[in-house]
């Protein structure tokens, strides 16, 4: 018997790659999202490899600060509570 009900899995640059090449997205909308992400893995990176500069930064009304921010903090949140 077939088993219709599994869901496709896909991997995260799979996922990424079906975002970017979608043409029927909003532009600005790409833009806006692609930004989000782009400061995920930068603050992501920088909880691996520069841990001592992972700080929370004034955003001023930046979106990509705004979500680097949001990685900051739970970084500092999961950091103080390891202590």
């Amino acid at each position: 018997m077939k088993d219709d009900t599994k869901e496709n899995r896909y991997t995260y640059l799979e996922i990424e790659k079906m975002f970017r090449e979608d043409e029927s997205l909003p532009f600005e909308y790409k833009m806006h999202v692609s930004a989000k992400l782009d400061a995920i893995y930068q603050a992501m990176y920088q909880s691996v490899h520069e841990k001592d500069t992972l700080n929370v930064t004034n955003p001023y009304g930046d979106r990509w600060l705004e979500e680097f921010n949001r990685v900051a903090e739970l970084y500092q949140k999961y950091k103080r509570d390891e202590n």
